[in-house]
């Protein structure tokens, strides 16, 4: 399992935060459908990030890596384990939405 985190590290710290700032937004700001799209967003960009990277890989001749079935699976386990790190962001995101919309529901009531 460490080894999965560390594998997640290779991104860059800058990848990192920028999927954990897009995630809290998009879920702040767009509720639901943003935490849905920060996943997609987060999803498409491991995918891209991975298939640049086996095939740089792959020029090299005297590397064995290949885009197999084996490498599709990593990729999966890789994109479940960042957006179910990435959830408790999202949701945080969402409940501060929610707060303030409710907040502001309350003062609009006593206003009235």
């Amino acid at each position: 399992m460490e080894g999965l985190f560390l594998q997640l590290i290779t991104y860059g710290s800058f990848v990192l935060v920028c999927f954990a700032l897009g995630t809290y937004c998009a879920a702040r700001y767009l509720g639901l459908w943003g935490i849905l799209l920060a996943h997609l967003l987060v999803t498409g960009v491991i995918i891209f990030l991975d298939v640049q990277w086996i095939q740089e890989e792959m020029t090299d001749p005297t590397s064995r890596a290949d885009q197999d079935l084996v490498f599709f699976v990593g990729v999966m386990i890789r994109i479940v384990v960042m957006n179910v790190i990435l959830m408790p962001i999202a949701l945080s995101g969402y409940w501060r939405r929610v707060a303030v919309a409710s907040r502001a529901d309350a003062t609009q009531t006593e206003v009235a």
